[in-house]
């Protein structure tokens, strides 16, 4: 006989009879379901889960966001203000494999993330998930509060010509 044809001769005259040999065999195919379902599962936005606003649970305070724009991360401290108490510019995040890196002028800080995605790590400072609705709300809040300091600096810049020019 042809040895091309030996083996499955040989399975074919097992599974004609009765046997052990004759049940159906679902390892394979289990397992090829399974990488397709974590092949297709794990093919989205592997930064998705850093995307948000975060909050710092203990103090000084902090709050910052984090968006997408195209293929670029955005991070910005929504309580950080300029010289002048104008808000601060987002900055680019750097994608360094399934994680996202915040340069802070000397390295890049890696931000960790916990496995359930409702901590950020960023070096020593652990900022909590802000709820989308909260979030909303918190940034609304936030930029009225900065609007008002701003306010309030035109109007002291105001005064002190005044007081100045008398």
């Amino acid at each position: 006989m042809n040895p091309l044809f030996a083996a499955p001769a040989r399975c074919l005259s097992r599974c004609l009879r009765p046997s052990r040999a004759c049940r159906p065999r679902w390892g394979l195919p289990l397992a090829s379901a399974a990488v397709l379902v974590l092949a297709v599962g794990c093919s989205g936005d592997p930064h998705a889960a850093y995307l948000g606003v975060w909050q710092t649970t203990d103090p000084p305070p902090k709050t910052v966001e984090i968006t997408r724009d195209g293929d670029n991360y955005l991070f910005q401290d929504l309580r950080e203000t300029g010289f002048r108490g104008e808000p601060v510019a987002p900055r680019l995040l750097e994608v360094q494999g399934r994680q996202l890196a915040l340069h802070n002028g000397l390295a890049n800080v890696p931000l960790g993330l916990s496995g359930d995605g409702a901590t950020l790590l960023i070096a020593d400072v652990r900022l909590a998930r802000v709820p989308a609705a909260d979030g909303a709300r918190l940034k609304r809040e936030l930029a009225d509060q900065q609007a008002r300091r701003q306010a309030d600096r035109v109007k002291c810049a105001r005064l002190r010509a005044e007081v100045t020019q008398a």
